[in-house]
């Protein structure tokens, strides 16, 4: 009576592993790929394993080292182990009690997450999201193909109750405060306030890009001027 093995099938030239009463836990199969849990790796290293409803902790990393001590792992595009210009890494970093994780492409640096979940890309994050550029200027792309590009800013009681809006469709500029568009600058360049379209005619004000000023009003004063 055996409680693990270690057997090589000839006929598909597979090598497997067994603990516990010959239950299967590791195979090498005729291609090299290792499987971990399953008898048909489709990566050169495979790891399956169940917990329905709950946590797989799959892979520890770890340096019992003290401040400072890192875990990295490395993806080097190259055939020569050495090339460090072909390295990409994700790598643990402690300090104090407290990792950093960080991203690297062509071994260096490019992106931080650090202990309190703060985002630097090209620094150390001094608020929720750091961008920093060292030469140049730093850009941040919105690209939709048929529909708007927006940025939110939202509360506890909307995710939206404030919006910058770039309309590709119609190509106008609008800001939302409260909930609602508080201004526009169109595809002409004017500027509409209380207004979605250039009108006399409605509430609202507009500052034409020819240099005309037009405003309505319900009731009351149009316009005060002072000098």
């Amino acid at each position: 009576r055996y409680s693990g093995y270690l057997s090589y099938n000839h006929g598909s030239n597979f090598m497997r592993f067994a603990t516990n009463g010959g239950t299967e836990r590791m195979r090498i199969d005729s291609s090299g790929k290792v499987g971990i849990g399953t008898s048909s790796p489709q990566a050169l290293t495979e790891i399956v394993g169940s917990n329905s409803g709950g946590a797989l902790d799959a892979l520890n990393l770890r340096n019992a080292g003290g401040d400072g001590s890192e875990v990295t792992i490395n993806m080097i595009s190259s055939t020569d182990q050495t090339n460090t210009a072909a390295r990409s890494f994700i790598k643990s970093i402690r300090s104090g009690s407290n990792p950093h994780l960080t991203f690297g492409t062509t071994n260096t640096e490019r992106m931080r997450i650090d202990s309190s979940g703060n985002v630097g890309i090209g620094c150390s994050p001094s608020g929720e999201l750091h961008v920093y550029q060292s030469s140049g200027d730093s850009n941040l792309i919105l690209q939709s193909a048929n529909g708007a590009s927006q940025v939110f800013f939202g509360d506890t009681a909307s995710l939206n109750v404030g919006k910058i809006r770039y309309d590709h469709g119609s190509d106008f500029m609008s800001l939302t405060t409260n909930s609602a568009e508080a201004m526009r600058i169109d595809s002409s360049g004017n500027l509409l306030v209380g207004q979605t379209s250039q009108s006399p005619n409605t509430v609202g004000a507009s500052l034409n890009s020819n240099g005309n000023i037009s405003a309505k009003r319900d009731g009351g004063i149009v316009g005060l001027f002072n000098r």
